[in-house]
């Protein structure tokens, strides 16, 4: 192995965004170096752009709105939505830490809008916030308090074990036009995120994905993913992958506002014919893989005035005049003009609403609907002008799969076995969502097991 410099450390963290922040911050809490290690120019990876909301339990703004919830409700909401057992040791690890996290939020200043609802919760517990402030903060408290600047445009292209000890030790990176090769003493983490900008992994991990909208991160492209493969990282939830549905047909990655989920406010979703196919208050999982079954996986959130006055600031997916305001929604004072100005059989739209209003007062609606999302509040009829329409699609914004790690975040490799020195946190593992996704957990996720992961990796 050869590098122009050498550096020594007592842990690297590969990735700057949320997960490899909370990692950060925690080795340098234990009096511990670190080098933090971003590709991409600026810090935030997916976390800057994703809807802003942490799934947490039992925290003082719930109290506030009258929530009941607690731990082992979100625990249990956690195991239903994962469907598979084998999520449960990390699930058990998010719970137990969600709180401390969500503490340490509140102590570097971050502020949550009214808690919402959303995917796969029985009650809201969606804390929204700005996720760019997020990252603002961690990473202010990380040179202020640590004086530890995360170096950008630093890609790590390789692992490195020592030949006896069979010990991950070190990585290189590459700055400007110079490699470096970073030694960490006590472990490597990688926080590295995804894979949904890898048009390459995609195809080799999920084919059955091959048109739809890929979003997410600019430096989401499984460089992470690859360097743990060179050393035999198994990989968990691959078979799991499925897309989200709300994002805008011509959604721009890098634009606000360009993901609604105006079905979990009241909203119908329909193909191009006009017609509903799935009962939208399911998880919006469930919803994008029943929309790659209609004609060209395209559909249409319809909604009415009394949806549209229930747009929050926070979470950006709920702002629905903002979406408005952009131009990305289309307004019309009649269902059937609203049709005739999407390009939808005007008949056949107003047959589906009249058909879902009368379903949904006389509680048998055709695809079951009750309620706004999963057991949370009641489905109301779409009656008020203005209607609105949303072209969306299927999107992987967040691939909610890869490397397979245990309890303490060490990454495991295809015999079963920790591999020494490596750990993983955040969106470049698998394991912890199973075959569902709670709103709000993946950045929980995040943060949580960046923090357990250099626990593990300072206690050897």
């Amino acid at each position: 192995m050869s590098a122009q410099e050498v550096k020594e450390v007592d842990v690297v963290v590969v990735g700057g965004g949320l997960a490899g922040h909370s990692a950060a911050i925690e080795v340098s809490k234990a009096g511990k170096s670190v080098a933090v290690l971003e590709k991409m120019p600026d810090i935030g990876g997916s976390t800057v752009l994703s809807g802003g909301s942490f799934a947490f339990a039992g925290t003082p703004e719930q109290a506030g709105q009258g929530i009941d919830d607690s731990p082992e409700r979100l625990r249990r909401d956690l195991l239903a939505c994962a469907a598979r057992e084998q999520a449960r040791e990390l699930i058990d690890v998010y719970v137990a830490h969600q709180l401390d996290a969500y503490r340490l939020l509140r102590h570097l200043g971050v502020v949550f809008d009214p808690i919402q609802f959303s995917s796969n919760q029985s009650v809201p517990r969606s804390h929204p916030t700005s996720p760019a402030r997020v990252m603002a903060l961690m990473n202010e408290h990380l040179r202020q308090q640590y004086g530890v600047a995360v170096q950008t445009s630093a890609p790590v292209s390789a692992l490195h074990r020592d030949p006896a000890s069979r010990r991950i030790v070190a990585v290189t990176a590459r700055h400007a036009d110079r490699a470096v090769e970073y030694r960490a003493r006590q472990g490597v983490i990688l926080a590295s995120g995804g894979f949904s900008q890898s048009p390459e992994l995609m195809s080799m991990l999920a084919p059955h994905l091959e048109n739809v909208l890929l979003t997410g991160g600019a430096g989401n492209q499984g460089d992470g993913l690859k360097i743990a493969w060179a050393h035999g990282a198994a990989i968990a939830d691959i078979d799991a992958l499925v897309p989200t549905f709300g994002a805008l047909q011509e959604a721009v990655p890098s634009e606000p506002n360009t993901i609604l989920l105006a079905y979990y406010r009241g909203g119908i979703v329909v193909n191009s014919t006009g017609e509903r196919f799935v009962d939208e208050s399911k998880s919006y999982k469930a919803i994008g893989k029943a929309s790659m079954g209609q004609a060209g996986a395209r559909g249409f959130q319809i909604f009415d005035q009394k949806v549209m006055d229930l747009s929050v600031r926070a979470p950006k997916t709920l702002d629905f005049q903002r979406a408005f305001d952009l131009g990305r929604v289309t307004a019309a004072d009649t269902i059937v003009e609203l049709a005739e100005r999407i390009g939808i059989d005007p008949q056949a739209l107003a047959r589906t609403v009249s058909e879902y209003n009368d379903g949904i007062r006389q509680q048998r609606d055709s695809f079951g609907r009750r309620h706004l999302s999963n057991q949370v509040g009641e489905a109301f009829p779409l009656e008020h002008p203005r209607y609105y329409a949303y072209a969306t699609v299927p999107y992987m914004a967040t691939t909610y799969a890869g490397i397979k790690v245990d309890r303490r975040m060490r990454v495991v490799d295809v015999w079963g076995k920790p591999i020494d020195g490596l750990y993983a946190a955040g969106e470049i593992i698998g394991g912890a969502h199973g075959r569902g996704y709670m709103t709000g957990a993946s950045l929980g996720k995040a943060l949580i097991f960046g923090r357990v992961a250099a626990w593990s990796a300072i206690s050897g």
